[in-house]
């Protein structure tokens, strides 16, 4: 109950997370995109912290021991093999007319 209390009162700063989406994509939000995509980050992170909570669960350890950096990594493994959202790049098949 403690942790829902948590998540219910935390927020993403509206201004750095302007800041960073208009650096991504050089496109400013209106007031109202902006609290969509603030909800939507909220519940990507409470999803990635449930996650890590498993990995530290299935390692062995207490559910009072801290998440480390190396569950949240694994966990955001874990979504990136489970959606097939890889940041790679996709590289080109052709260039300058040439099949490579």
């Amino acid at each position: 109950m403690e942790r829902y209390e948590c998540y219910r009162r935390s927020h993403i700063g509206k201004p750095a997370l302007k800041k960073l989406f208009y650096s991504l994509t050089g496109v400013s939000l209106n007031p109202n995109g902006l609290i969509i995509l603030s909800s939507v980050v909220k519940m990507f992170i409470g999803e990635l912290t449930e996650k890590s909570r498993l990995i530290v669960e299935e390692q062995g350890f207490s559910q009072l021991d801290e998440i480390r950096p190396s569950h949240i990594l694994e966990s955001a493994r874990m979504m990136n093999v489970k959606t097939k959202m890889n940041r790679t790049k996709h590289h080109k098949k052709f260039r300058r007319g040439y099949i490579l």
